[in-house]
């Protein structure tokens, strides 16, 4: 840009300096075509500026989208790490109460993060030209591990008022 901006500025020095020694006719030509010359590589500089600003824009956003993801996907792990298969078949009844409110608590943990969620998914929707599948795939994973924290948490629950009726 700047090395345009040069060759522009001389090139209206010599348009000075060659229309003093040219005719009317060659002088009105040079003169609009140095006028053409500048008004065409000032819409240049316009368009440069906005192709940045949208640049710019994008860049913002898609930072945004994958600092989401990232917070989604590192938490996912981190919750996947604390289920284990074999936790609902516990023999005891207060390991049963502890494993039903341990499911509580995660199944609170994914409620709250479900805002985080949500705010990936508007903003996938609200530009169509990003491609979607990667954050698809972790939004699967969270509504997969939603729906395997209820589940536990009704087995647990069963489990738990079984043994409970047994007790009693």
């Amino acid at each position: 840009m700047e090395q345009g901006q040069n060759k522009l500025r001389y090139a209206l020095e010599l348009k000075e300096k060659v229309i003093m020694n040219t005719e009317q006719n060659g002088a009105a030509k040079i003169q609009e075509d140095t006028e053409n010359l500048k008004s065409e590589f000032d819409k240049l500089l316009v368009d440069v500026e906005d192709v940045r600003q949208r640049l710019s824009t994008r860049a913002s956003m898609l930072e945004e989208l994958n600092k989401i993801h990232r917070l989604i996907s590192d938490w996912l792990e981190e919750v996947e790490s604390k289920i284990q298969p074999e936790d609902v078949y516990r023999n005891d009844l207060s390991e049963k109460r502890a494993l039903l409110e341990k499911y509580k608590i995660l199944q609170k943990d994914i409620h709250g993060h479900g805002e985080t969620v949500n705010r990936l998914k508007i903003r996938l929707t609200e530009n169509h030209s990003i491609s979607k599948s990667p954050y698809e795939l972790t939004i699967n994973k969270y509504d997969s591990l939603k729906k395997l924290i209820s589940e536990k948490i009704h087995v647990s629950r069963t489990l738990f008022l079984i043994a409970n009726r047994n007790v009693i």
